[in-house]
């Protein structure tokens, strides 16, 4: 009942949900990193935890599983290297983040891959490397939150990590979309429902 998701996405909420069948589960304990475009949540029940890891090495291969543009989607990349980047919204920052080479989507056709924030980025051995906070598509990347930010996170929230990898079997390049409708259909991965807050109206001024 332990989900970790974007800032952005949780933030100027009025009340959260996960999508369980066409069904909303309700979301409370929101903690959001003061300085990190990370946040942890809590609901009644999730599927299978996944592990997280700090190990990042160039060129290594990264899986991006979500609900891009509110549906079912996937990335495939290669990670390129550390930077910092800034992060707009209601609380702007420049924050450690990682980004990575897009190289394919699923599906192909999939336009652009607004949506997919929150999602977990994973490594061959099925480990949470990164949380994915936004990207380039003129570039073709997709940034990820820090290791470091998703372990005070971690810290901040009181959550235990999990030794657990995930489904029982490991991703591959070839096998994408399977590993990603896995961890999809076994409720680790969800889609999180954002019921915004009314804007707050300034009282008209008096002449």
């Amino acid at each position: 009942g332990v989900w970790m998701s974007a800032d952005h996405v949780t933030e100027s909420c009025s009340r959260l949900f996960v999508e369980v069948d066409g069904r909303f589960m309700a979301a409370s304990d929101l903690v959001e990193h003061p300085t990190a475009d990370v946040a942890i949540f809590r609901t009644s029940r999730s599927g299978p935890p996944l592990a997280l890891t700090t190990t990042l090495d160039t060129g290594q291969t990264g899986f991006h599983h979500g609900f891009p543009a509110g549906e079912p989607g996937d990335v495939l990349s290669s990670l390129i290297g550390r930077a910092r980047v800034r992060v707009s919204g209601a609380a702007q920052r420049v924050e450690p983040a990682v980004i990575w080479a897009e190289s394919r989507r699923f599906p192909s056709k999939l336009a652009q891959l607004g949506g997919i924030s929150g999602g977990p980025a994973l490594d061959l051995e099925g480990r949470v490397v990164g949380v994915t906070i936004g990207g380039s598509e003129r570039r073709g990347t997709v940034i990820t939150a820090a290791p470091v930010s998703m372990r005070e996170i971690v810290d901040q929230a009181n959550a235990k990590l999990a030794p657990e990898p995930g489904p029982n079997f490991l991703p591959s390049p070839s096998r994408v979309v399977d590993y990603g409708d896995a961890l999809r259909r076994s409720l680790t991965v969800a889609k999180v429902i954002c019921l915004a807050r009314p804007p707050q109206r300034r009282p008209l001024s008096r002449r």
